[in-house]
């Protein structure tokens, strides 16, 4: 059943803004770990090295990649309203747990890292079902403008509330001002859950429909859907580590001050924000296979214009600032893209258990970026520094230059993307009549 159908204008324009407000409290909270300096500083302050640190960002891909797919069949059995809600408690409990693990003394870190592991739980347990109950209040020409808006606004807001952050913690911020900041995003994750319960959403297994197996099993057969999952798998690979890898970069080898990198990091969000608020103009303006392909020779140039962001230029802090700027932009409309063709491409019937191995895949990328990275830069498998033409690079640098060369690579992958090169007119909303 798809509640769209059944609803009028005004109904769907007010369950469109709950689930924007939604947005708006609960996902601070991920920003925070996946676009903020906090819990990096924070884990840092800590005594975390480079490479726990570089570890601790790869737990909410680790999560996506092994528990969307089981969690997309509780949703179903358990109901949508159910995985909504324990992902709140899972994740206020993750972060009150971060918040005080310094108070735990030799522990302080193993907590630390529970607490972020906790956390990157509940984002699986809330991600199977957030979607399906979207698409149960949206209509097929509503998706890229909501999407677009839904994270321009909320990203809006993260960088106001963490510029304003750095701006008042200062270089050297105390720990308490970590917990403090830590501790309200995990108190606003009630209002997601305040605003969630007031959409409605179908709970339940329905009469007829089909088993888990047999829509895991049909799901994997929709060629076009694995094929589009698996590159965009890849893509996200690249872009996951370079926001984490270049904030690490300015801390440990161009001394910046906590203020500043956290500002840095705003300029992520800006980007990131911009790319979200013009997708829809641009969807409608162009299409998703000129987006994707611009989205794609974007990610790879400002990937490379990072290697060469070297601690000896007294510019380096403010290229990367405009880089990360323009890198997010990128992977933002490259972001939206896998969400409408996601749905578009997913079979009536089997949006959850479809949406789930999409996001599996996405969240596979992610982790084996991250976890590469930390592996690299732990095992000593890199060179800390090297000279070329007279300027000093970086083991960052290095790892830059490979992710954009990957990047590179995947261009050859584009044939098989249904939005690049379709060759049936049955991709998009397969198996309808």
């Amino acid at each position: 059943m798809i509640l769209a159908s059944c609803m009028n204008d005004v109904q769907r324009r007010r369950y469109r803004l709950l689930a924007f407000a939604s947005t708006w409290t609960g996902c601070m909270s991920e920003v925070l770990f996946d676009s903020s300096a906090i819990v990096l500083l924070f884990i840092t302050a800590l005594g975390g090295s480079e490479a726990l640190t570089m570890f601790s960002t790869g737990f909410s891909s680790v999560a996506w990649a092994v528990l969307l797919i089981p969690c997309s069949e509780l949703a179903r059995k358990k109901g949508l309203k159910w995985c909504l809600s324990w992902g709140v408690y899972l994740g206020m409990a993750g972060i009150f747990l971060l918040v005080l693990s310094p108070c735990l003394g030799r522990y302080a870190m193993s907590a630390a890292l529970a607490g972020c592991a906790v956390f990157a739980i509940s984002r699986p347990v809330h991600l199977a079902a957030w979607t399906p109950l979207l698409n149960g209040i949206l209509r097929k020409d509503e998706r890229g403008s909501f999407f677009g808006f839904m994270r321009f606004s909320y990203q809006l807001i993260a960088m106001i509330l963490f510029s304003s952050v750095g701006f008042f913690m200062g270089d050297k911020p105390p720990v308490w001002v970590l917990q403090l900041v830590i501790g309200i995003c995990g108190l606003l994750l009630l209002g997601r859950k305040l605003c969630i319960d007031r959409i409605p959403a179908v709970s339940g297994v329905s009469a007829g429909e089909l088993s888990f197996k047999k829509q895991l099993r049909n799901t994997m057969r929709n060629s076009a859907l694995m094929s589009f999952a698996v590159y965009c798998g890849g893509i996200f690979l690249t872009t996951a580590v370079s926001l984490p890898l270049t904030l690490l970069y300015l801390k440990k080898s161009v001394s910046l001050g906590s203020g500043t990198i956290q500002l840095v990091a705003v300029c992520g969000t800006v980007g990131t924000m911009t790319g979200y608020l013009s997708f829809g103009y641009l969807l409608r303006r162009f299409n998703v296979k000129k987006l994707l392909l611009a989205s794609h020779l974007s990610i790879i140039l400002f990937t490379c214009a990072l290697t060469f962001c070297v601690p000896e230029f007294s510019f380096t802090p403010g290229a990367c600032a405009v880089i990360l700027l323009g890198q997010s932009f990128a992977a933002a409309c490259f972001t939206n893209c896998f969400s409408t063709e996601m749905l578009a491409l997913s079979r009536p019937g089997q949006y959850t258990t479809s949406t789930a191995i999409c996001s599996a895949y996405n969240s596979v990328g992610r982790v084996a970026g991250s976890w590469a990275v930390s592996f690299a830069m732990g095992s000593g498998l890199l060179a800390a520094s090297w000279q070329k033409g007279g300027l000093t690079f970086t083991h960052y640098q290095t790892i830059e230059l490979v992710c954009a060369g990957f990047a590179l690579i995947l261009l050859a992958v584009l044939p098989t993307v249904p939005a690049i090169i379709p060759d049936r007119e049955d991709y998009y909303d397969a198996g309808k009549k």
